[in-house]
C-alpha cells in the first residue's frame, strides 16, 4: 500500500492548535486567580496600608518565602499582601500578557542574579479601584521609556506597589516563591 504524502500535515497542525489553546486557556486561568486583589478591586483592599510605604530591595523581596497556607479567593496574606514597598532595581524586560497586565522583570542593582516581576493592571480591567490613573500613568512611563534603547543592565527605575504572592507559571525572572508587586502604583526612571 502506498502512502499519501502531506497525510501527517493536517494531523500535526491539528495538534500544535489545540496545544495552543489548551496553553492560552491554562495562562489565562492562572493568571486571573484572585484577580480582584491583584487590581485592588477586592473588598479587602482598604487592609492595605497605603503609608508608609516600605523601602527594602528586589533581593529582599526575591527571598520572602510563601505563605504555608495559600490565601483565597478574597483574602489577603498578612503582613506581605497589606504592605505597600519602594524598590530601586533595574527594569530588564517588558512584555503584555493576555491578561492585559504590562509584565516587568526588574533586578537588584547591586545583585543582578535577584530577580522579581512587577506588573502594572490595566486601568480597564481595574475598574473601581481608586487607582485607574495610577496605572495609566505607570503604564504611560514604561512604554514611553521602553521605545528607547535599553541600556547595558536594564533601565534604572524606583517601583512602588503592593506585595502579592502568585502562582509561578513559567514566567521569565519570577522569584522562587511567586512574590511579585502587584499591582504597581507608580513608577520613576531615574538616572542612578
Amino acid at each position: 500500500m502506498r502512502r499519501i504524502r502531506g497525510s501527517r500535515t493536517p494531523l500535526i497542525a491539528l495538534l500544535v492548535v489545540e496545544g495552543l489553546i489548551l496553553f492560552f486557556a491554562l495562562e489565562h486561568h492562572i493568571s486571573h486567580r484572585r484577580w480582584d486583589i491583584k487590581t485592588l478591586t477586592d473588598p479587602s483592599k482598604g487592609r492595605v496600608r497605603l503609608v508608609p510605604v516600605v523601602d527594602t530591595t528586589v533581593a529582599a523581596l526575591a527571598a520572602v518565602r510563601q505563605p504555608s497556607v495559600r490565601p483565597g479567593p478574597g483574602e489577603r496574606s498578612e503582613p506581605y499582601e497589606t504592605t505597600v514597598y519602594r524598590v530601586r532595581a533595574r527594569l530588564l524586560a517588558v512584555h503584555q500578557q493576555l491578561d492585559l497586565d504590562d509584565h516587568l522583570e526588574i533586578a537588584d542593582p547591586t545583585d543582578p542574579g535577584k530577580t522579581m516581576i512587577v506588573e502594572i493592571p490595566g486601568p480597564s480591567e481595574a475598574r473601581g479601584s481608586g487607582f485607574e490613573s495610577a496605572f495609566a500613568a505607570a503604564r504611560a512611563a514604561v512604554a514611553a521609556k521602553t521605545r528607547q534603547r535599553r541600556p547595558p543592565g536594564g533601565w534604572n527605575v524606583i517601583v512602588t506597589g503592593v506585595g502579592f504572592f502568585d502562582f509561578t507559571h513559567f514566567q521569565p525572572g519570577a522569584s522562587e516563591s511567586g512574590f511579585e508587586l502587584h499591582p504597581v502604583l507608580s513608577i520613576e526612571f531615574t538616572d542612578r
